[in-house]
């Protein structure tokens, strides 16, 4: 062996070494990255927005305090509507959201005859848990809220509906093949796989470097929620037979198009596709809420009633959904 020979063997070892320190490191510092990330992104989330109406100032009218186990937490929530109603809804709130995030629309369903189950997700306000841990969660959720109603005997024997925001209507689309209870579904702003929304998101904050961190992210999804970690809602959707209407917001950034379960989803029988104006958490609203909405955002004086009207065109459709869905279980005429 060569002089020159003994004297690249250690420098080859040497290299060798350093690439290995270099790729333990990475693997360390990508890890701890994503956890850190996910820890911030779906922590507690206890705080009300200001544009949210409060109870008090809402005509919902009478509710009862419930609550039911998901996992090792139990989830808060509360029952609305009078006996007799002629349906139930299960209302179910996004990242951010809770229990009241929807006291436009449940003044409405109670308006309209309906009672209305609406509660906090895990890791949210009066619900417990360190944090929220990830956007399937909400199916989870979903699925345990779903649980406590087929053990309600009041409850169980009602036409059941359900109205999902954003990780919400995520949840709503999943539970739908295993539920043909379900009489009729509403699906708005949601995204189609969750994975593919925490990349979008990350790639927003963290530009390229987001790629680094992708293996983990999937990864940490997969150990936390197995094979629903990036399940499609619009594959679920194909698989039911329930109507469902879904919609996204043309000004969504949160949601994007391309990601939305809109852009997955195809025209059929039953199905009800709707583009609207407004972003990820105004399209419920009319034009004028969205406009005080804002201003009240900006910090001008704005009664907050008056960032809280529904648009019209939006829960007509929503209603005229659970109204043909209660129509086709009428028994025929004689």
């Amino acid at each position: 062996m060569t002089d020159k020979t003994h004297r690249r063997l250690p420098t080859l070892g040497k290299a060798v070494k350093t690439l290995l320190v270099f790729l333990f490191s990475f693997f360390v510092i990508s890890v701890c990255l994503t956890l850190l990330s996910q820890r911030l992104a779906f922590g507690r989330r206890d705080a009300v927005p200001p544009t949210e109406l409060r109870y008090e100032e809402s005509s919902a009218g009478a509710r009862e305090r419930v609550s039911f186990p998901s996992g090792g937490n139990t989830l808060r929530g509360w029952l609305y509507g009078e006996d007799g109603a002629r349906g139930l809804v299960i209302v179910v709130h996004g990242l951010g959201g809770g229990a009241d995030s929807f006291l436009p629309e449940i003044e409405r369903f109670v308006a309209e005859g309906y009672a209305v189950l609406s509660y906090d997700g895990t890791g949210t306000r009066s619900s417990d848990g360190a944090g929220v841990r990830g956007l399937p969660q909400a199916r989870e959720d979903l699925e345990a809220a779903l649980r406590y109603v087929a053990g309600e005997e009041r409850l169980r024997a009602l036409p059941l509906y359900l109205y999902g925001h954003s990780a919400g209507g995520y949840a709503v689309a999943r539970v739908l093949p295993e539920h043909p209870e379900v009489a009729g579904a509403v699906c708005l702003a949601a995204f189609d796989r969750p994975v593919e929304e925490m990349l979008y998101q990350a790639r927003e904050k963290a530009g390229l470097l987001s790629a680094l961190g992708e293996p983990f992210l999937r990864a940490s999804c997969a150990l936390l929620f197995g094979k629903d970690a990036d399940a499609s809602a619009a594959g679920a959707v194909a698989l039911s037979s329930a109507p469902v209407l879904i919609a996204a917001g043309r000004d969504d950034e949160t949601v994007p198009y391309r990601l939305s379960l809109l852009a997955a989803s195809s025209a059929g029988e039953g199905r009800t596709l709707l583009l609207l104006d407004g972003a990820h958490d105004d399209l419920r609203f009319d034009g004028a809420a969205r406009a005080a909405r804002a201003a009240l955002l900006a910090g001008e004086p704005v009664d907050r009633r008056a960032c809280c009207i529904l648009s019209e065109q939006w829960m007509s459709a929503v209603l005229a959904l659970f109204s043909s869905a209660e129509e086709a279980d009428l028994p025929a005429a004689a």
